[in-house]
């Protein structure tokens, strides 16, 4: 018993360290990148914006207004009608902003699974008043 406690204050003592060190390696982020993920994950965010997921290369786009944003391994483009660009990012950031997608698109799809449910249930009561 007295052991397990033991090794649980090792591991939380071991990630609080990583996570102090990501975050210091973290500042070394370039103006263009912070812009880039703030951009990315504001959008990924916005109610309005459309996520989609390629389901063989794994490439997810976010569309908002006149904003195209296609985000790879390391790499996010952010097009809009007039400029492009291409951001690499550290895989920490990358992994933060897959993980917000993934939350989002996950909700997103949570609701569309409730309201299918719901309409489903709505019918076949329906069918079976109708039947008695």
């Amino acid at each position: 018993m007295k052991l397990n406690y033991q090794v649980k204050r090792i591991e939380s003592g071991v990630r609080n360290l990583l996570r102090k060190f990501t975050k210091l390696k973290s500042s070394n982020l370039t103006c263009d990148q912070k812009m880039a993920i703030s951009i990315v994950k504001k959008s990924i965010v916005n109610d309005t914006a459309t996520l989609l997921v390629a389901p063989l290369s794994h490439r997810k786009f976010i569309h908002l207004n006149d904003v195209f944003i296609a985000i790879n391994e390391s790499i996010v483009e952010i097009a809009n009608g007039k400029y492009s660009y291409e951001i690499e990012l550290p895989f920490k950031e990358m992994r933060d902003i897959n993980k917000c997608f993934n939350r989002t698109l996950e909700r997103t799809v949570r609701s569309w699974e409730s309201t299918i449910n719901n309409k489903r249930a709505r019918s076949l009561s329906d069918i079976l008043q109708n039947l008695s």
